[in-house]
């Protein structure tokens, strides 16, 4: 009795190891964008910096567990980099009222 074929056939080794993770650039440039919002002398800015930055951490936190090597520590920056933002989320509006360019928030009369 002859043995059956295999019904196809396996990929070559050398595409595995030629195969590259996707880059990390849209991750570092949207963070360096959410810093820089943070920073704007406006009230809205610094908020919307703050609540994105909030949302990420964890899922950049729950990416890392999941991640290995090399991409495991790029996560690791990534919540770094948004806890700094969410520092700098806060510090940001006090200096813009310390120096008088914001004014403090006032219901309308």
């Amino acid at each position: 009795m002859p043995v059956p074929e295999l019904p196809w056939e396996p990929p070559p080794e050398h595409e595995r190891r030629a195969r590259r993770e996707p880059r990390m650039w849209p991750i570092a440039v949207g963070v360096a964008a959410l810093a820089v919002l943070a920073c704007i002398p406006h009230w809205v800015a610094p908020t919307v910096a703050i609540m994105v930055a909030l949302v990420g951490i964890p899922v950049a936190w729950g990416f890392r567990r999941i991640s290995q090597g090399r991409r495991r520590v790029q996560y690791i920056v990534v919540v770094l980099t948004l806890l700094l933002t969410v520092a700098l989320s806060v510090v940001a509006p006090l200096l813009w009222l310390r120096l008088g360019v914001l004014q403090p928030l006032q219901l309308p009369s």
